[in-house]
């Protein structure tokens, strides 16, 4: 491929400095720092971040249209970096996930809009080799709207892709499972009708998975939304279900994350009028045992207009770290990323807000995981896609970043839990798969 430009240019000070106040080992480890990757004048999105072994970092998202990834080594230079050219339909901005496979590789799953096959949005998945080479690549048609927001290895050595479809018949969003093997031919998928937003899928052990988002089934306002949770067996059949809610208030499960205690936590934020004047939107987290029973729940004002957690990460010391982004104001613009700590008990340890770009630009952060020593987090401001390396404290040190202490005030939700949705959520449906072309070309993507 050709020449990656390695050129520092918003970042040269902060990197050179770095490598004089911590150790090379440190450094290349890419425990601290922040990297950000533009193409011209096309918008580089950074949805989906996993970190090697070895210390590599592995980013996927968008550049422009097309779908993005980049490998970056343990001295943060770029190893590779491939655009997959759609041919001309849209890759939708944070529709993208990737995951590590056991030979080396990497499979990814995104959505294209406009008329690809035969249908308007179809699930995009593509299998690489370790340098980002297609292997298989294939296209599962879906009706209109799409959306992919999970992609995870399963314990049979197959593949569960999640998100939603959108169902022509009633004219509503559902939650969707499909089940691949290992060369994408398609085993199982089911459409939830009932669970109208799908937006995490973690294995739980046993050939079960934690499946969470949100749903309107319980509530009679409309545009509404309950948090919802159900584990499914390998099968996707529902074996456990649950929605959780409050009246007038919209809860949306963005993220969840099995906990050392064997229960499970439930990230995302909460909409509504708290009695102080207009709705805002807050950070919840909601704890549920092993069954779906509620065991507490708490919410978060970074105090601004709008919080949103967008992932979460559960901690070696039985807490977890949500990752998102808030703004103030009307100018959506003005958003910076923000990371939180919890305890086990849900109580706020710390939270960091991040001005990663110049004031006033859009940021939002959209992936995280726990690392050695610390986090590792993705996302894009403005135009740039960004990955970036925190301590276990959120701080970034050395850096020349705003990073500020947030100010945050906590409540209670009171959320009340609904009758067992196990029964409503069994339901099934077919889709089509249809064959697809693409060729991995030379990006021309620069790191700053």
């Amino acid at each position: 491929m050709g020449t990656v430009k390695s050129v520092r240019v918003a970042f040269c000070v902060v990197l050179v400095f770095m490598l004089f106040v911590i150790s090379c080992d440190e450094y290349r480890d890419l425990r601290y720092g922040a990297i950000l990757f533009q193409q011209g004048s096309e918008a580089v999105s950074g949805d989906s971040v996993l970190k090697n072994a070895d210390g590599s970092i592995i980013i996927a998202g968008n550049s422009g249209n097309n779908l993005w990834v980049a490998k970056i080594d343990s001295n943060t230079d770029v190893v590779w970096e491939k655009i997959y050219d759609t041919g001309g339909p849209d890759a939708k901005k944070n529709n993208t996930r990737i995951i590590a496979l056991d030979d080396g590789g990497y499979l990814i799953a995104t959505v294209l809009s406009q008329s690809y096959g035969d249908g308007s949005y179809n699930v995009w998945l593509i299998q690489t080799d370790d340098s980002g080479n297609t292997v298989w690549e294939k296209t599962w048609h879906t009706e209109n709207q799409s959306t992919v927001r999970s992609l995870t290895k399963t314990t049979d050595g197959n593949y569960l892709v999640a998100g939603t479809i959108y169902n022509s018949a009633d004219s509503q969003v559902n939650g969707w499972i499909l089940k691949t093997d290992n060369t994408g031919s398609c085993i199982w998928q089911k459409r939830y009708t009932q669970f109208n937003i799908i937006s995490s899928v973690r294995p739980i052990g046993s050939g079960q998975y934690l499946v969470a988002g949100y749903t309107d089934y319980d509530d009679d306002t409309v545009g509404v939304f309950d948090a919802a949770a159900m584990i499914i067996d390998t099968n996707g059949t529902v074996l456990k279900a649950q929605s959780y809610g409050r009246i007038s208030m919209t809860l949306k499960i963005k993220s969840a994350v099995a906990m050392p205690d064997g229960g499970y936590l439930l990230a995302g934020d909460a909409i509504g009028s708290r009695g102080t004047g207009a709705p805002d939107s807050n950070c919840i987290f909601i704890k549920v045992d092993e069954n779906l029973a509620l065991q507490w729940q708490t919410e978060y004002d970074f105090n601004t207009d709008v919080d949103a957690i967008t992932s979460v990460v559960a901690t070696s010391d039985g807490g977890a770290v949500a990752l998102g982004f808030g703004w103030t104001g009307t100018i959506i613009h003005n958003r910076d990323v923000f990371c939180m700590k919890i305890s086990a008990d849900g109580t706020s340890q710390w939270q960091k807000l991040y001005e990663l770009g110049i004031s006033g630009e859009a940021e939002y952060g959209y992936d995280i995981h726990e690392t050695q020593d610390g986090f590792t987090a993705s996302g894009n401001v403005a135009l740039q896609g960004f990955v970036m390396g925190m301590d276990e404290n959120g701080d970034i040190p050395g850096a020349d970043i705003d990073i500020r202490n947030g100010s945050i005030t906590g409540h209670s939700l009171s959320l009340v839990s609904y009758e067992d949705m196990k029964d409503v959520y069994n339901t099934e449906a077919e889709e089509t798969a249809v064959a697809s072309t693409v060729t991995a070309i030379n990006s021309g993507i620069t790191k700053l």
